[in-house]
C-alpha cells in the first residue's frame, strides 16, 4: 500500500505516465470489502495528496478529480470540532506600535474570531488571551472589544527596539505549553500571529497530539509557520499597499502541497471557492479598460451562480480580499486600475458594480470591512457605498487617492488646515515630543478648530516627508521622540518639501502605470497651493 501511495505522490509531482496502473492500486485500497488499517503516516500522505489533486485538477482533468474522491473515501473524516485555546499576539497584528493610530481602529477581533469558528474545527473556546502593552492609549478600541468577548488581556511591555524576541512572544509560548500540560481537554491551539518564531511552539504542541491553527496576514506571515500549522487563516492587511479597506479573514487549509509552484499565482494559494472559479473561467488578458471591467463583472456573475458564494452574497457578503484574489488569478494582467482613475481596488469595484445587481457595503460604522453584496439582499446594518463613475486620471481626487495609498502615506487635509497646522509647528518648534503629546498640543494651541485625527494625519505626512528628527531611529513612531528639524523655518519651506516628495510619489505611480504618462504639475499645485 505504501508503495502505491509513493508512486501516486511521484505522479502528482512529476506528471509521470503511470495513471492507469495507479488507479487500479488505489481502487484496490478503496475497495469497501477490504478492511485496511491506516497508520498516521499514511493518513497524512493521503490528506496531502487529496489537496494536491484538487489543485492540479484544472490541468489534468476529470481523471484526477476521480482519484481525489477515491482518496476522500479512504482516509478518515476531517478533524471534528474540539475545545480550543486562542492566543492573540496583538503586537504582530498591529505590525508594531508605530502604526497604532492607523491600524488599531481597523482591526476587528470579532471578525477574526468569526473566521476561526467558520473553520469548523473549533466547537468550544475554553481560553482566550490577548498579549499587548495595554497601557498604550491607542489600544482603547481593542480593549473594549476584548472585554466584550471575554478575552483575557495579558500585559506585556514592548521591547521592539531590542534585537531579541519581544516579551509577548515569550509569555505566549510559556502560557501555551503550560496549558497543553495542565488542560488535556484542550485539543486545538490557535495562534493569531505570523511570527516565524512560533514554529518552535507548533512542534511540541503537535507532538502532544494537538491541532494547531495559524492566523495572520498572508502578505507577511512566515511561510514556514504556515506550513507547520494544521490549518492557516489568511487575514487581510489593514495597511495593504494599495490602501484599500481591509476585508474579513478567509479560512483555508494549510496542509502543504507536494510540489512548490514556480509562480505566485498558482492554484495552491487560492481559497477553495476561487479554485472552483478557476476551473470554470479561463484566464484572460484584457485588451482595453472596457474589456477589463467586463471580465471583472463575469467573475462577479460566476460568484452569484456558485451555491456557496451566492449564500455569502446574500448573508455576509464576499469580502474584498477574497474578490481581489479571484480576480487577480483569472485576470492576471489587471494589476493597475489607474487607467480608470482608481488607484484603490475598492474604488475600482465601486465602478465595476455600477448598473449591476451587485454593490459594495461597509459592514458597520465601527470598522472598515467592505464586502460585495447582492443589492436586493443588503443588510440594514450595512452602509451601502455609492457607485462611482469613471474619473479622470489627472484630477485632484485621483491624485489625493494615489498619495494616500501605500507608502509613504501622504494624507493631506484642505490647504487651509495643512498650512495652519504647519504654521503653528514653525511658531512652536517642538523638541523630543512623542506623537500623541504633540498632536494634543497642536489641537489645544489651535483652540480645537481642527480635529485631533486631522492633526495626526498631517503630522504623519510631515514625518513621511522627513521634516522631523526621529529619536531613536528604527523603533515604532509611537515610541519615538520627535523634533522638528532646524531647517524647517518657514511655511514656504514646508510647501516646497511637500511638493517635492508628493511629486516623487506621483511620478513613481505613473511610471509604474505607463512610462509615457507624467503627472500634471498644475493639479499638484491645486493640492498644495502657495500660502497666502
Amino acid at each position: 500500500m505504501i508503495d502505491a501511495l509513493s508512486k501516486l505522490e511521484d505522479l502528482t509531482v512529476q506528471n509521470h505516465a503511470e495513471l492507469s496502473l495507479l488507479k487500479e492500486q488505489v481502487n484496490q485500497i478503496a475497495n469497501p470489502s477490504k478492511s485496511v488499517s491506516l497508520s498516521p503516516e499514511i493518513n497524512q500522505r493521503l490528506i496531502r495528496m487529496e489537496n494536491t489533486l484538487e489543485q492540479l485538477s484544472v490541468q489534468w482533468g476529470d481523471e484526477l478529480i476521480g482519484l481525489k474522491e477515491q482518496i476522500g473515501h479512504i482516509k478518515p473524516g476531517r478533524v471534528t470540532a474540539k475545545t480550543a485555546a486562542i492566543f492573540y499576539d496583538l503586537e504582530n497584528l498591529l505590525r508594531g506600535y508605530s502604526r497604532l493610530s492607523g491600524t488599531a481602529n481597523r482591526i476587528s477581533i470579532k471578525d477574526i474570531l468569526k473566521a476561526i469558528q467558520e473553520l469548523k474545527t473549533v466547537e468550544k473556546i475554553a481560553v482566550q488571551k490577548a498579549y499587548a502593552n495595554w497601557s498604550m492609549p491607542g489600544l482603547r478600541s481593542i480593549r473594549r472589544e476584548i472585554n466584550e468577548l471575554g478575552i483575557e488581556p495579558v500585559q506585556v511591555l514592548g521591547f521592539s527596539h531590542e534585537p531579541t524576541k519581544n516579551a509577548a512572544d515569550f509569555q505566549l509560548v510559556i502560557d501555551a505549553i503550560n496549558l497543553s500540560n495542565t488542560r488535556p481537554s484542550i485539543e486545538v491551539f490557535v495562534i493569531v500571529s505570523g511570527d516565524g518564531g512560533f514554529m518552535s511552539l507548533v512542534s511540541p504542541l503537535r507532538e502532544r497530539g494537538k491541532t494547531v491553527i495559524g492566523c495572520a496576514y498572508q502578505s507577511s506571515a512566515s511561510r514556514y509557520f504556515q506550513s507547520a500549522c494544521d490549518h492557516f487563516i489568511a487575514l487581510p492587511d489593514p495597511l495593504e499597499t494599495e490602501g484599500e479597506e481591509p476585508a474579513l479573514p478567509i479560512a483555508t487549509q494549510s496542509t502543504p502541497p507536494l510540489m512548490t509552484p514556480s509562480a505566485p499565482d498558482t492554484l495552491y494559494q487560492l481559497d477553495p471557492r476561487n479554485v472552483r472559479l478557476a476551473q470554470k473561467i479561463k484566464r484572460r488578458v484584457p485588451a482595453s479598460p472596457k474589456e477589463a471591467v467586463s471580465f471583472t463583472q463575469d467573475v462577479l456573475r460566476w460568484y452569484s451562480t456558485d451555491q456557496e458564494c451566492r449564500s455569502a452574497l446574500i448573508e455576509t457578503g464576499l469580502f474584498l480580499s477574497f474578490i481581489k484574489q479571484g480576480i487577480g488569478y483569472t485576470i492576471p494582467k489587471l494589476k493597475k486600475t489607474l487607467h480608470l482613475g482608481f488607484p484603490k481596488f475598492s474604488e475600482y469595484m465601486q465602478y465595476v458594480c455600477k448598473d449591476t445587481e451587485f454593490c459594495l457595503a461597509r459592514l458597520s460604522a465601527s470598522n472598515s470591512n467592505i464586502a460585495v453584496f447582492l443589492r436586493t439582499s443588503i443588510s440594514t446594518e450595512a452602509e451601502i457605498l455609492p457607485d462611482l463613475e469613471k474619473r479622470e486620471i489627472h484630477s485632484v481626487e485621483t491624485y489625493l487617492s494615489i498619495l494616500g495609498a501605500g507608502k509613504p502615506i501622504y494624507q493631506f487635509p484642505s490647504p487651509t488646515e495643512l498650512y495652519t497646522i504647519s504654521a503653528w509647528l514653525i511658531a512652536h518648534p517642538n523638541r523630543q515630543t512623542d506623537l500623541e503629546t504633540l498632536a494634543q498640543r497642536i489641537v489645544s494651541g489651535l483652540n480645537g478648530e481642527i480635529s485631533l485625527e486631522v492633526v495626526k494625519q498631517t503630522v504623519r505626512s510631515l514625518i513621511s516627508a522627513e521634516m522631523f528628527i526621529q529619536d531613536p531611529e528604527g523603533v515604532p513612531i509611537l515610541e519615538q521622540k520627535l523634533s522638528l528639524k532646524e531647517e524647517i523655518v518657514s511655511l514656504e519651506t514646508v510647501i516646497d518639501i511637500l511638493r517635492d516628495t508628493a511629486a516623487q510619489k506621483l511620478s513613481d505611480a505613473f511610471s509604474d502605470f505607463n512610462e509615457d504618462v507624467m503627472y500634471d504639475e498644475e493639479i499638484l499645485q491645486q493640492i498644495l497651493p502657495d500660502a497666502v
